[in-house]
């Protein structure tokens, strides 16, 4: 009874790290009586999984029957003391695994150097989902409608499935102001589970192959690969899809009911449908049991219908699309995620130790030469295949291997650990150690890219307090103003072109962007609005407040340069037109690439300094051809010249007095030619 009692204040404290504890707490109480004729300690590592499915399954269920959402987190705490009544516990714990699991977990985060941000990407994935983790916090309930949709945000996500969202829901507590700190909480869990809930899966065909699997899953490529970073539901869905699938090899050995497995892969189609889809192919191949195949099935998809927002229209959907991205779906993108996942950042050994696995345990390796098979039609054939046609590209295709790959790469060095014991063992360790660097680039360079952090979000929140509910203009793309009405109560326009009418402006110079620049230059706003805040890149500006000299000392204090400002250095003083929060320029930065590289036609620099300067130089190219470039110090023109791929160095006679300046570099440069800049050196006088 104490037991439950604790668990129930985890419940009611509304932590995110707490409630996730709970959760699998209650998994586990759950588990001992969904599975008793399971191994206590397999239903022990399952049971996160099974917590989730109870929170997602009440959280729907409560909207569909219009009970408020508020209502759940009292509803799990009570039902945690009623299961805690009658609960014997006897789980013998396996010190050797216990063991592996736990150094896999810390190699997870060792490997991504303990280095997490926000999980904010700069495209429009994680806000749209955290708007709709909002929105159900605003109407209390999963369904509703797209009228009470603000403006701001896309209406679309009023049918979006709803499985991730009320899960992140309720991990808030209730809380906007928690929504980023929810989904972060999850994800940091995902990552310190995934080797566990991988080595369930390999544990059922061989205990030996869940062991290997384990710390490989830990270094995977395709883990680390930079959508991974921006799809959190499908991030998520693969750790459903591996406890779903030691599920399913529970039902193969009737250790376990198919309606418990349709429980499964039903929610976690209710997460998203593509990793469901694959469920489903492997769910025939290791069953062969027509019966129990479609008792699971129906069960799951009558979960579905239940559901899913708009189930008819979202079925409809799924069977007519026949999607084709001609950039994705073409031979040398399938040879580009190939070599990503298997040669390249270090895996050419387990990759080997793949294709060996490939002959071990064939209803895993079917499965995978499925997924390959969708992946061929989207390229060279295109046959409409009603449902799998629906998956968007071969890249979306291919990441659905993602859980799969670490347990058929065991599976090989399974077949080499049996026959020579030392050799086998010398190359998961020698795999491990060779891949480690790659992929901690990989997610060092995919972490860098996201947009929100702490301090970003007390930023945020410091907005809320000065304006209110009034209004703020911000960018909405590339921009991390767009989480103002998800975190608060704060609404914002989005810029369209012009910002004359705004009061207030949010402005976040950090330089997001993709084949396009963040679309608003702060040194052409900030002489004709007051800066209202400030903090490291980020401004409020207003219409009708002054900017104060404290203002300006934090701003110059910030931006303050001497002798010389680079890309290498730091990044912060490339305030508009640099592509810096990106995957793939913060990759080239961690590797010494020296330019700081624009696609814009408007490039902006912005410095502080204490000393008059009369000199500057400036290192210079683009990346083809030749364009002519102007060159202004303070919206005045400076210089005119042509710029090509040989580096140029510039030196441009000034007369700067302490202060605050800009450097702004006019050309025709895009995505196509873009421009670098390596360096600005400054001479006094």
């Amino acid at each position: 009874m104490s037991g439950g009692l604790i668990l129930a204040f985890l419940f009611l404290s509304r932590h995110p790290f707490s409630l996730i504890l709970a959760t699998s707490i209650l998994g586990f109480l759950t588990g001992s009586r969904l599975f008793k004729n399971s191994d206590p300690w397999e239903v022990l590592l399952l049971s996160p999984g099974i917590g989730f499915i109870v929170v997602i399954l009440v959280g729907l269920f409560f909207g569909r029957i219009g009970i408020p959402f508020s209502v759940i987190w009292p509803t799990m705490a009570v039902f945690s003391v009623v299961l805690s009544l009658k609960t014997s516990i006897r789980i013998k714990i396996e010190n050797f695994d216990g063991a592996v699991l736990l150094a896999s977990i810390f190699l997870s985060f060792l490997v991504r150097s303990f280095y997490f941000l926000l999980p904010d990407y700069r495209a429009a994935d994680t806000w749209f989902h955290g708007s709709k983790v909002k929105m159900i916090l605003l109407s209390n309930t999963p369904y509703f409608s797209p009228s009470l949709v603000p403006e701001y945000f896309s209406k679309t996500i009023s049918n979006y499935p709803p499985g991730y969202h009320v899960l992140v829901a309720f991990y808030t507590g209730g809380v906007s102001g928690e929504i980023i700190y929810a989904m972060n909480a999850l994800r940091l869990f995902e990552i310190a589970y995934l080797p566990v809930a991988t080595y369930l899966v390999g544990k059922k065909i061989k205990r030996e192959i869940g062991l290997i699997a384990a710390p490989i899953t830990s270094v995977s490529a395709l883990y680390f690969y930079f959508v991974q970073y921006a799809l959190l539901p499908a991030f998520f869905n693969y750790l459903l899809f591996l406890f779903s699938a030691f599920v399913l090899f529970e039902v193969r050995e009737e250790r376990s009911s198919p309606a418990i497995l349709g429980i499964f892969g039903g929610t976690m189609g209710i997460v998203h449908p593509y990793q469901y889809i694959v469920f489903q192919i492997m769910a025939l191949l290791v069953l062969r049991d027509l019966r129990k195949f479609s008792y699971q099935l129906a069960t799951s998809l009558i979960l579905m219908i239940i559901f899913m927002p708009l189930p008819q229209k979202y079925a409809e959907g799924t069977v007519k699309v026949n999607s084709y991205y001609p950039n994705k779906d073409n031979p040398e993108f399938l040879k580009h995620m190939l070599k990503y996942t298997f040669v390249s950042n270090g895996q050419i050994i387990f990759g080997l130790a793949f294709l060996l696995g490939l002959f071990v345990y064939r209803p895993i390796s079917g499965t995978f030469f499925v997924i390959l098979l969708i992946i061929l039609n989207k390229i060279f054939f295109r046959v409409h295949v009603p449902v799998v046609s629906a998956i968007w590209n071969s890249e979306r295709a291919f990441m659905l291997a993602t859980p799969l790959i670490p347990i058929i790469s065991a599976q090989g060095l399974y077949l080499i650990i049996r026959r020579w014991r030392s050799l086998g063992v010398f190359l998961l360790i020698a795999g491990i150690a060779l891949a480690f660097p790659y992929v901690r680039i990989e997610h060092l360079a995919s972490e860098s890219s996201y947009l929100l952090d702490d301090e970003t979000v007390d930023f945020i929140l410091k907005v809320h307090k000065i304006v209110g509910d009034h209004e703020v203009l911000t960018a909405c793309e590339f921009d991390s103003g767009r989480w103002i009405p998800i975190l608060t109560d704060t609404p914002i326009k989005c810029y369209g072109g012009g910002v004359d009418n705004a009061t207030y402006i949010y402005v976040d110079s950090r330089g997001a962007g993709e084949l396009r620049a963040y679309p608003l230059d702060v040194t052409q706003l900030y002489s004709k609005y007051g800066i209202l805040e400030f903090y490291n890149g980020l401004w409020l500006l207003s219409r009708v407040n002054k900017t104060s000299s404290r203002a300006i000392e934090k701003v110059c204090s910030y931006y303050l340069a001497s002798g010389e400002i680079s890309w290498l250095n730091s990044t912060k003083y490339f305030v508009h037109g640099f592509i810096i929060k990106n995957y793939a320029t913060q990759k080239l930065r961690l590797m010494g690439y020296p330019y700081a590289v624009s696609v814009s036609k408007n490039s902006t620099i912005l410095f502080c300094t204490k000393e008059y300067i009369k000199m500057l130089e400036i290192k210079i190219a683009v990346g083809k051809g030749r364009e002519k470039a102007n060159i202004y110090v303070d919206d005045r023109l400076a210089l005119t010249t042509e710029l090509s791929e040989k580096p140029k160095v510039l030196r441009i006679p000034v007369n700067l007095a302490p202060g605050l300046h800009d450097i702004r570099i006019l050309c025709n440069c895009s995505y196509l030619n873009p421009l670098g800049v390596e360096y600005v050196r400054f001479e006094g006088g």
